[in-house]
């Protein structure tokens, strides 16, 4: 079945520039609905800011290059993480926290790669934009897994708040929680964020619809029966929460911790120094490497859909 390569959820909504029907004609492909346009196609709105055109290279770049790179790298780095700080011990808190970060990021990379694996290293537009496990996941609204990329980012910001807690008040860090439940917090919070998610990916759908003026198929994203009858509660998950709230907080968190520790540090290593303390030189510079690593990530992850859901 040739397939359009381009679709998107901006159509919907825009009058009487075109709407589709179960009428049938003789090339309609079975299980399609028929496209009728008034003025111009949907997906070549002249309304919107960005073209279709460059809509559709960027998504076929990031699913036919980056995705799959991100994944070659990404799946041996996090499985020898996760390898090292079992070895280095889960009894330590710090340990704990970023083997279950390894671990959530793997199950992320895992669904990420299902989801555009039909499409790695295939640049082609005659290749189909949604393949059918993309269909599938959309479909059977197992798009609610995209929420452990938000429990990767929550895991994050609890790292991040947990060096910065253990620098300000060495003391006290290791009895104020202990590893078990720290461990119980990141396993539940997670939980709840992931499936949190399931609410927003009940939004929308896919159906096959036929052009019949150009004589082209091609699956777009439609609003299902349960966004309309419960509209109120999807969006307030789907804006307020992941789209607004969630980064927010996180972002927020991440660069005070950043700039608290680096202060701290700052002002602590010019003492140390003059003890000669060389492992203590190297354990600040892992902690500012952690810092700003675990910052830049939650920034890259929170800020395009927090710029998103502001406009």
């Amino acid at each position: 079945m040739s397939t359009l390569p381009w679709s998107d959820t901006r159509s919907e909504g825009q009058g009487d520039v075109g709407s589709w029907t179960s009428m049938k004609s003789s090339t309609t492909p079975e299980g399609c609905l028929v496209l009728q346009l008034v003025d111009f196609v949907p997906w070549e709105n002249p309304e919107d800011l960005v073209s279709a055109d460059v809509e559709n290279l960027v998504d076929r770049i990031k699913a036919a290059i980056v995705v799959p790179i991100v994944c070659i790298i990404g799946f041996p780095t996090n499985c020898l993480n996760m390898a090292v700080f079992y070895k280095l011990g889960l009894r330590e808190r710090i340990n704990t926290c970023l083997f279950i970060l390894s671990f959530v990021d793997l199950l992320y990379l895992v669904f990420i790669c299902l989801l555009y694996g039909e499409r790695a290293f295939a640049l082609s537009p005659s290749r189909p934009r949604y393949g059918l496990f993309y269909r599938f996941t959309i479909e059977n609204h197992f798009q609610g897994l995209y929420g452990i990329g938000w429990a990767s980012a929550f895991v994050t910001t609890v790292i991040g708040s947990e060096r910065c807690f253990c620098i300000y008040f060495p003391l006290r860090s290791q009895t104020v929680i202990k590893t078990k439940t720290m461990a119980i917090f990141l396993t539940l919070s997670c939980l709840l964020i992931t499936l949190g998610y399931y609410i927003v990916s009940e939004k929308y759908n896919m159906i096959c619809l036929h052009d019949v003026e150009r004589n082209v198929t091609f699956w777009q994203f439609t609003a299902t029966a349960y966004y309309f009858q419960h509209q109120s509660l999807v969006d307030i998950f789907d804006n307020a929460v992941y789209g607004l709230c969630l980064p927010t907080v996180f972002i927020i968190i991440d660069i005070s911790c950043t700039a608290a520790m680096f202060a701290k540090l700052k002002k602590t290593m010019s003492w140390r120094f003059q003890a000669s303390s060389t492992i203590s030189a190297k354990e600040a510079m892992l902690t500012k490497m952690l810092s700003v690593g675990l910052s830049k990530k939650k920034a890259d992850h929170g800020l395009p859909v927090l710029c998103t859901h502001a406009n």
